[in-house]
């Protein structure tokens, strides 16, 4: 007999147990409850992961149609793809265990894809973005000569040797020549 399934017993079982002051059943009631409750939510949570597991092989075969053994190149670049796009990875990682977001699948594999070929050339995908990140955030001080120096030092390792007087400062071609530009 199941309490989940029939609430009445459980409370007709409860109620005998607790007016005969049988705390031992009074106890083995509540426990078949907790027990029948957990069970329940497991096969709750086994079935989403089944689901989700087959959304996400049929995501991964109908994606496939198009660009074949892209599971197998996604299963092996699963750690590079954590390590160079996070919110990537872990958006697909999200869709693949929910199976609400099956339909989501076929884009986040189409980034990943292009992402992992990419990387594959020996690109850097976010390398941009990466780089002004590492960039110092707090104000540089110009008021030693030295850190002035420094400044100047840095921009010509970025642009060259900078002419102001001649720079091109339009809206067009903003910037500085470099130390190749002829200053004739």
């Amino acid at each position: 007999m199941s309490y989940l399934n029939n609430a009445k017993q459980y409370v007709a079982d409860l109620h005998a147990a607790a007016e005969s002051e049988d705390w031992e059943r009074y106890a083995a009631v509540q426990s078949q409850l907790a027990v029948e409750s957990t069970l329940s939510a497991l096969q709750q949570v086994q079935q989403q992961a089944q689901a989700a597991e087959k959304g996400r092989q049929e995501a991964i075969k109908q994606f496939e149609e198009n660009d074949p053994g892209f599971g197998q190149v996604l299963t092996e670049n699963r750690e590079r793809l954590q390590q160079q796009r996070p919110k990537l990875a872990a958006a697909i990682s999200y869709a693949e265990n929910d199976p609400r977001l099956r339909d989501d699948l076929q884009e986040l594999y189409a980034v990943a894809n292009d992402t992992l070929k990419v990387l594959k050339a020996g690109g850097a995908p976010n390398s941009t973005r990466q780089a002004r990140s590492e960039e110092p955030t707090t104000p540089v001080s110009l008021s030693t000569s030295a850190a002035r120096r420094r400044l100047i030092a840095s921009f010509e390792d970025r642009f060259g040797d900078v002419d102001i007087d001649r720079a091109d400062t339009s809206q067009q071609n903003i910037g500085c020549r470099s130390r190749n530009h002829d200053r004739s």
